[in-house]
């Protein structure tokens, strides 16, 4: 599931998510529907047949009771009275006792019912003689076959109340068992709750390791790049989901910013040797060099300006070094013109010293001559 894409492992998780919700919604409905079924068999089956059997019960004695009156009874007005209420009660009975041998399964309450059952018709089999003794006035003789058949009515009645008892006795069983399917429900219940719970828990725990997880810690290599730090490690690097796919952009983008970094240093240590050298050159005096290294990016300039600069300034130079020489030319000619003046000052002044020595002599001789002359 590790390379699985984070669509796959989302929807697997949800689909596991949901079947594991499914199954205990459906686990869950299937034991409320159980303990339904019960309280529904107890609440309502079991009710109604411990009411047919109360009435059987209750239909037993007032016919016993009937049956005692009719038997006292003085006017053929109250004979036919009881007579007719003795009939329905037996004619309620008879209903009852059929619906309760079609409904009626559990094992004790079916066997006092067919005691019951058995027991009431060997009474009701002694109910006509009775009743025509009594419609022939033989009450003396009506009696006695009363009280001689009293038992017989006991055990029916006796039966229908144990009928009644054991009835009881199986709601009382299954009433119990219903607690004890629920407490067992219940318990299933909250293993099945825990259970899933754990699962989705689990499924929380292992999307949080294969996407959460790796998708911090690639957030974190990528924050270390943009803070120029390359020796960020690559992890789960063999993953093929879009973890993996992140992890290699991640990988690419600091082998691209290494590289960067790489080219930057390299194109710095260039520029530096390139102008440095340009630099020691001009101040040796060289205004011949240049930077022939080819630059890139905006250091392409600062080698055009600084070889435009040094042109210009061998340009001027050479400017100047023809003036110089043309000063040099000059002053050669002026020097020489000094030169030939002064030799010429030289001459005359010789010239002049000449005459001077020449004129003293001529002074000299000339006072010579007139100091004889005045003596």
């Amino acid at each position: 599931m590790k390379n699985l894409k984070i669509a796959g492992k989302l929807s697997v998780a949800f689909a596991i998510a949901i079947a594991a919700l499914v199954g205990l919604g459906g686990f869950s409905i299937y034991r409320l529907s159980v303990a339904a079924e019960r309280a529904d068999y107890l609440g309502r089956d079991q009710a109604t047949k411990l009411g047919l059997e109360d009435d059987v019960n209750t239909a037993t004695s007032d016919f016993g009771a009937y049956q005692a009156v009719h038997l006292l009874a003085n006017t053929p007005a109250l004979q036919q009275e009881y007579l007719k209420r003795m009939n329905e009660r037996a004619a309620l009975i008879d209903t009852r006792l059929k619906w309760l041998g079609d409904n009626v399964v559990a094992p004790g309450p079916k066997e006092k019912l067919d005691a019951l059952r058995l027991r009431w018709a060997e009474f009701m089999k002694t109910v006509p003689a009775g009743v025509a003794l009594v419609q022939a006035g033989r009450h003396d003789d009506a009696l006695r076959h009363f009280l001689n058949n009293r038992d017989v009515y006991n055990r029916g009645n006796t039966a229908a109340s144990e009928l009644m008892d054991a009835q009881r006795a199986n709601t009382a069983r299954i009433a119990e068992e219903a607690q004890a399917s629920y407490r067992t429900s219940r318990m299933l219940l909250i293993v099945s709750i825990i259970g899933v719970v754990a699962l989705l828990v689990g499924l929380m725990m292992m999307l949080i390791r294969s996407i959460a997880a790796p998708l911090r810690t690639v957030t974190e290599g990528l924050t270390a790049l943009g803070t120029g730090n390359m020796d960020v490690a690559i992890p789960d690097a063999d993953r093929t989901d879009e973890v993996g796919d992140l992890v290699t952009a991640m990988k690419n983008l600091r082998d691209q910013l290494a590289a960067a970094e790489r080219a930057k240093a390299e194109q710095a240590t260039l520029i530096v040797e390139s102008v440095g050298k340009g630099l020691e050159a001009l101040a040796q005096g060289d205004l011949t060099t240049r930077i022939t290294t080819e630059l890139t990016g905006p250091f392409e300039k600062l080698r055009t300006d600084f070889n435009g600069a040094l042109s210009s300034m061998n340009d001027a130079m050479t400017v100047v070094t023809e003036a110089t020489s043309g000063i040099n030319s000059g002053a050669s000619d002026i020097r020489q013109a000094s030169d030939d003046l002064s030799q010429r000052t030289e001459q005359q002044a010789a010239s002049l010293e000449e005459t001077a020595a020449a004129m003293d002599e001529i002074t000299t001789t000339v006072r010579q001559t007139a100091a004889g002359a005045v003596k």
